[in-house]
């Protein structure tokens, strides 16, 4: 496991700078010069139509050159240029474009440009392997993309330190990184940039044997890719697959997938990925113990890279395996060739100049150490002198001190005296004060309290005086009501004459006119008791009868339904009638009382 683990590592360590790549835009807030309008039509091309991305940035190129020669102009040219050249995955000539353009980008002055410059020099130094350089730009580059609030671009800056960590084997951190880009890219719905994360994150699952999920992730990173036919990211995903497939011991999967990458590569003319492709023929020809088929295969991936700037870990690789096929053969001579040229390889990628950086750096701490403890003894020195001085000019001030303390001991004492004397006649006048203006508070208190208590003394008499009225007013309705219930029974007896029941009619009458008399009466007498009751009520319920609100009034005064029933001249049967009739206009609950509501008006 250790060895497919160490093959796993250097091939996808090749791969995994990619990630970054695939996801340019360019944004649109430029001005209205002719970079601003072309930058909206390479949006579109890079992502659906490369052929056609490329002869539009060679049509600008060439007309920024030969005949805009816009400053702002060319830094966005070289800039198009360089994007292009990524997505050929010609990193050979990147440097020179990006030289070029960032030197126009800091004559311009234009912040968004050179970030733009510095996060392709991040995607750059990844892929050549120069951490520090890789994530000082892209740190550079996040600076303006998050104060600017550019997701796009800070997704694809996410995704280069995901890489760098990946690089350095900090797993943990690429993971937190790659998804934080992959969350960016689904949000602003990008698919291109998601296809991405889930190849980055597909590899760094690889890296921690959990290849189940890696599979998952490279399965819909491969389906995005096919759909826009982005075929050198299908030839990475395949030969990442082929990768896993060969870890679990799969020989027949790994050759169909190896088989379908160099197919493409084939097709498509595109011989970028032939060392990697032949690199994991020889894998799987080591797998099967032919040698020498896998020594060949390990000799033309070799090849292929050996004058290029990048592909360096496949490169080691290669030099790896041939050394180990050699000692496996008895070859020692060719075997000890093999390992002076991996090591000599190492050490000029991450041997020589990183250990001079960390010389250098070791240096340069000592000597600040120096420095400073240089400076700090002399501060020590200084700082002693001035203890020194501060301290005899203390004692020079506590000596004259005391000496007009003692000199002027008297007088001090005099003047002590007559403050303390005046402070105290200034708080005695104080307090005198104060007592002066809590007794005036309290008489005030007190006769603002007597008021409200007669005037609540008066307003209970009336209250009471106006009840009792209202008493008598209701007593008298009462026997009212009675004598004409007796008038009825006598009308309704059989025995009388025609001349004893028209004159018991009359009294009727003059008796009905009085109880409509009596209502008045109640009514003026209840409303100065009561002043906002109907008008509250006819609001409320304005569809109420006279007889209803007659009810509502009596109820309010505490009646009972005898009581009213006997004012009205009807049964109690026809009060609990109205009663109920009142319920439902107000749409009273079963649960609540009549009587609590009629109350709170």
């Amino acid at each position: 496991m250790i060895k497919y683990k160490k093959i796993i590592y250097l091939i996808v360590l090749i791969s995994f700078a990619y990630i970054g790549f695939k996801s340019f835009r360019i944004d649109k807030d430029l001005d209205n010069k002719q970079y601003g309008r072309f930058s909206d039509t390479f949006d579109s091309l890079i992502k659906y139509d490369k052929s056609a991305a490329e002869k539009k940035v060679d049509s600008f190129y060439s007309l920024a050159l030969t005949e805009i020669k816009d400053t702002e102009q060319l830094g966005y040219a070289y800039y198009f240029r360089s994007i292009l050249e990524i997505v050929q995955g010609k990193y050979d000539s990147l440097a020179f474009f990006l030289l070029k353009g960032e030197n126009y980008a800091v004559q311009t002055g234009s912040e968004e440009l050179q970030a733009n410059y510095n996060k392709l020099w991040g995607h750059y130094y990844l892929k050549i392997l120069d951490f520090p350089k890789s994530i000082d730009n892209y740190f550079k580059a996040l600076t303006y993309y998050e104060a600017n609030n550019k997701n796009m671009a800070m997704a694809e800056i996410y995704s280069g330190i995901s890489g760098v960590y990946f690089y350095t084997s900090e797993m943990e951190q690429a993971e937190f990184y790659s998804k934080k880009s992959l969350e960016i890219y689904e949000k602003i719905n990008f698919p291109q940039g998601v296809a991405s994360s889930y190849s980055g994150l597909a590899m760094i699952y690889m890296f921690n044997d959990q290849l189940k999920l890696s599979k998952e992730y490279l399965s819909k990173s491969t389906e995005i890719r096919i759909q826009f036919k982005d075929t050198l990211e299908v030839i990475d995903n395949t030969l990442r697959l082929a990768t896993i497939e060969l870890v679990q011991g799969d020989l027949y999967e790994t050759l169909k997938n190896l088989d379908y990458a160099y197919s493409l590569s084939i097709k498509n003319n595109n011989t970028s990925k032939l060392s990697d492709i032949l690199f994991s023929y020889g894998q799987v020809a080591e797998c099967t113990g032919d040698y020498v088929e896998a020594e060949a295969y390990y000799n033309k991936s070799d090849s292929l890279i050996k004058s290029k700037s990048i592909g360096v870990r496949i490169r080691l690789g290669c030099l790896d395996a041939l050394a180990k096929i050699a000692e496996k053969q008895k070859d020692y001579e060719k075997s000890n060739r093999y390992l002076k040229s991996y090591y000599s390889l190492k050490d000029s990628v991450i041997g020589g100049d990183v250990k001079q950086k960390i010389e250098t750096s070791r240096w340069n701490s000592v000597l600040e150490k120096q420095n400073y403890q240089q400076e700090a003894e002399r501060q020590k020195y200084r700082n002693q002198r001035i203890i020194f001085f501060l301290i005899v000019a203390l004692l020079t001030c506590i000596g004259l001190f005391m000496w007009f303390l003692y000199r002027n001991k008297d007088k001090s004492f005099k003047i002590s005296q007559l403050e303390k004397e005046k402070l105290e006649e200034k708080r005695k006048l104080e307090q005198e004060y104060q007592k002066l203006q809590l007794r005036t508070y309290e008489s005030e208190l007190k006769t603002e309290n007597k008021l409200r208590k007669e005037e609540l003394q008066r307003y209970q008499l009336e209250s009471e005086l106006k009840n009792r009225e209202l008493i008598a007013l209701k007593l008298q309705l009462l026997s009212n009501n009675e004598s004409l219930g007796t008038l009825q029974n006598l009308l309704k007896d059989n025995g009388m004459s025609l001349e004893g029941k028209i004159l018991a009619i009359e009294r009727f009458l003059i008796v009905n006119l009085d109880q409509e008399k009596g209502w008045e009466q109640f009514q003026n007498i209840f409303h100065k008791i009561h002043p906002t009751f109907f008008s509250n009520l006819q609001k409320l319920v304005p569809e109420l009868t006279k007889t209803e609100v007659r009810i509502c009034a009596y109820i309010k005064i505490n009646m009972n339904n005898n009581e009213i029933a006997s004012l009205l001249g009807i049964s109690v049967s026809s009060v609990l009638t109205n009663r109920y009739r009142i319920r439902k206009k107000i749409n009273l609950e079963r649960a609540e009382r009549l009587e609590d509501w009629i109350q709170s008006l």
